[in-house]
This record gives C-alpha cells, sequence and structure tokens, in this order.
C-alpha cells in the first residue's frame, strides 16, 4: 500500500489517474484518495462507438504516452490491460490502478518481486513475468503490444481458457497469431508492428513505448513502413 502511494505521488501526468491525498485516518489505517475517471475501458468504448482503424491507434498512443511518462519517472506498471485504461467521454486516456507497479530506482524493494512472489495478471503478464524475472521497461511495451492486439480486433493472442499451464506455455514459447487473422483486412504494416511489441525476448521488442508509438505515429501518417525489429 505504501509503495503503491509512494509510486503515485512521483506521476503528474494528464494520461495518469491524479493521487489527490493520503495519510493516515483517526484509527491510524492509511489511505489515499484518487482522481475519480469517469470512463470505459479503451476497448468497451472502442468498440461500442464502432470507431475506425486510425481512431482506435489514436487512442492508443494516448497509453504510449501515458506509459512512456511513468517510465521516464522509473515507475513499471506491470498490469496493462483494457480494464486500466478508461477513456472519459471527451476522449481522453486514463491510466490508472499501479497497486502491482513497481519503482527501477536502485534501492526500490516493494516485496512483490521476490523468488516466490509472481504478482501478475495470467492473462496479460509477459514471458519474463511468468519465469518470475525482475520486470523492466520491455515488460510494459509487452503489455502495451497486448492491449493493441486487443483493441484492433477485440481478442488477445493467448485467450484465457481457465487452464494456467497451458496459458504459461502458450506465453512462453507459441508464436502469436497476426492480428490481421482475426480482423481480416488490418494492414501487414500493423501486424509488424503488434508482433514486434510482442516478441519473447525483451530486447529484441521495441526499445521503449516511445519508438512504438513513433511506429505507429509513421503508419498513421502514411510516410514509412515500420522495419521489422527493435528501434
Amino acid at each position: 500500500f505504501r509503495a503503491e502511494r509512494q509510486i503515485l505521488a512521483r506521476l503528474e501526468h494528464p494520461g495518469i489517474a491524479r493521487l489527490l491525498d493520503g495519510g493516515l485516518d483517526a484509527d491510524g489505517r492509511p489511505y489515499f484518495a484518487m482522481e475519480l475517471v469517469d470512463g470505459e475501458p479503451i476497448t468497451d468504448l472502442a468498440d461500442a462507438r464502432r470507431l475506425s482503424v486510425d481512431d482506435r491507434l489514436e487512442l492508443f498512443a494516448q497509453t504510449c504516452e501515458a506509459v512512456a511518462y511513468a517510465h521516464r519517472q522509473l515507475v513499471v506498471h506491470r498490469d496493462l490491460k483494457p480494464s486500466n485504461v478508461l477513456v472519459s467521454e471527451d476522449g481522453r486516456v486514463k491510466l490508472l490502478d499501479f497497486g502491482i507497479a513497481r519503482l527501477l530506482s536502485a534501492d526500490a524493494d516493494d516485496g512483490l518481486t521476490r523468488t516466490g512472489h509472481r504478482v501478475l495478471t495470467p492473462a496479460t503478464a509477459a514471458p519474463e513475468q511468468v519465469r518470475g524475472e525482475p520486470p523492466t521497461t520491455a515488460t510494459d511495451v509487452y503489455g502495451l503490444g497486448l492491449l493493441l492486439y486487443e483493441v484492433l480486433n477485440g481478442t488477445r493472442p493467448f485467450p484465457d481458457t481457465g487452464d494456467r499451464h497451458a496459458l504459461e506455455t502458450s506465453i512462453l514459447h507459441d508464436a502469436p497469431p497476426a492480428p490481421s487473422s482475426a480482423r481480416p483486412g488490418l494492414s501487414r504494416d500493423l501486424d509488424t508492428i503488434c508482433l514486434t511489441a510482442l516478441r519473447k525476448v525483451p530486447t529484441e521488442r521495441y526499445a521503449s513505448a516511445e519508438a512504438l508509438a513513433a511506429d505507429l505515429q509513421r503508419f498513421l501518417e502514411h510516410r514509412s513502413h515500420p522495419v521489422d525489429r527493435a528501434v
């Protein structure tokens, strides 16, 4: 609880739900108060409004911007999923729930990444999270890749059928199908962008959330084709 409050206190960005207050109540119990975000999960809103691919990418780009800001503050979210990315009526994205986020500073110790403590959402975990390795910014790049996949076609590359072992085996070893396989007509360029973010080896993904967003921006502006490698 204290770790989450410490992390939230570092973050002041229009795309991240703000910490308003924190302390101890009259009984000595810790609390913090957050900005109320009145919105829908990014995937629900995109489907309800039947947004075009370009409009979906614009919303996703806002998410990348918020994640990139958190990384600059040495914060890894490590639980990126639609329910943690809400969109308000005016189309603004808000990233929330830093409950299992982690500081990357050398002296940070939240107690959540020690051996035997795998704190994660199974369906949206990166391979290194499944292996119990320390998270890095590449972990969030993978999370962004999963989110992009779902924003584009409404499915995840590795569906959770309730079999935890089978799910983790797929995350670790199976190649994700191209997004266009579930949504015919989707650009092959978007396949390349999404699958680059979802590579099993962290160093083979995009080098940062900014690099992922930059490739998407180039796609939207039709300036060039993305390269099939980390940039």
